[in-house]
């Protein structure tokens, strides 16, 4: 997994590229966690070159959620493909993240 970070005021970008799983979940949360020394108020995941996420990833972002409720970041996950929408959808992440 790649990514890059863009601080924007209050905002942050997070672009993903490649998979969220258990290969590189460590990476992903340590990031979104250096993201949140910056005071912002919203962090957009964007997902567009995310190919694949499993279990191990979708857990992940409940652990990012959980950090972001804390320090009241709100999370907004943009740019998914159908496959992966669909299955977030089917587990009911819809009512817990922001997606578009």
């Amino acid at each position: 997994m790649l990514y890059d970070i863009k601080l924007k005021e209050s905002n942050a970008i997070l672009n993903i590229h490649g998979q969220l799983n258990l290969a590189n979940r460590d990476v992903f949360t340590s990031s979104v966690l250096d993201i949140f020394k910056s005071e912002i108020k919203l962090l957009i995941v964007d997902m567009e070159d995310v190919k694949h996420i499993d279990s191990v990833g979708m857990g992940t972002l409940l652990i990012i959620r959980q950090q972001a409720q804390k320090r009241n970041v709100n999370i907004s996950i943009i740019n998914l493909n159908k496959e992966i929408k669909d299955i977030l959808k089917q587990a009911c992440f819809d009512t817990l993240f922001d997606i578009h």
